[in-house]
């Protein structure tokens, strides 16, 4: 489950990259392992046309948008605060979003 929310956040933050940089740009509060791995997930992610092209069609997703929008979740993004993307109630159901299971299913093959 962790794996996948980690796609999640991973995901949100490609959707929301036209506001500011990438997520793996602003990892510097969590270990190394971790934002290597976020940094290679986002580039696996943007390298592939049809991850790419779901990642584009979720910035149109209202449960994005809005999730975008909370300013706690940006701060979180921002600072690259994995811990609290992960524990935010708001990210568990971005889970469940039809549109986030097919790119955590993209991503899993």
């Amino acid at each position: 489950m962790r794996s996948r929310l980690a796609t999640v956040v991973t995901a949100l933050a490609l959707a929301g990259r036209l506001a500011g940089p990438a997520l793996a740009d602003d990892l510097g509060g969590v270990n190394a392992a971790t934002a290597d791995a976020v940094q290679a997930l986002q580039q696996r992610i943007v390298s592939d046309p049809e991850m790419a092209a779901s990642i584009r069609d979720l910035r149109d997703d209202p449960q994005v948008q809005a999730l975008l929008a909370d300013p706690a979740i940006t701060a979180a993004l921002a600072r690259g605060d994995m811990a609290a993307l992960l524990s935010d109630p708001k990210i568990r159901a971005l889970a469940d979003d039809p549109a986030v299971q097919r790119i955590t299913r993209q991503v899993a093959r």
